[in-house]
């Protein structure tokens, strides 16, 4: 007789990470590139935030990088951490005046969209 093993999964509410990824479009199209990333993080936090919850894990001032690691360290199937810290770099150059390409802004918000997409439904092992 074989066991099946069950398949579990943690979702997020993505609503309001899907409206700052639409404002963070909106923003580069205004050449706004700090604004844009800006609303990237602010989407993935609320999503990221939200799995945490899951987990019983409340964290105030915690980075995306930070929060994508302890996400995946504690046993949700994703692969947010590199994502994560690519897009907290690319606001730390924005902020420190660091010359960057617009296509790393792009990027960024099209990696924010995966990763949101993916937190409605992230299995936990």
């Amino acid at each position: 007789m074989t066991t099946e093993k069950k398949e579990y999964f943690y979702s997020a509410d993505t609503y309001d990470a899907m409206l700052k990824i639409n404002k963070a479009q909106e923003a580069l199209a205004n050449n706004e590139s700090l604004r844009a990333v800006e609303y990237c993080i602010e989407a993935l936090a609320d999503v990221f935030s939200q799995l945490l919850s899951k987990l019983s894990i409340s964290l105030k001032h915690v980075n995306i990088a930070d929060m994508a690691f302890l996400i995946e360290k504690n046993g949700i199937k994703v692969d947010f951490a590199k994502a994560s810290y690519n897009i907290n770099n690319l606001r730390l150059k924005l902020l420190t005046k660091v010359s960057i390409d617009r296509k790393e802004v792009i990027e960024a918000i099209n990696s924010t969209k995966k990763m949101v997409e993916s937190s409605k439904e992230a299995r936990v092992s």
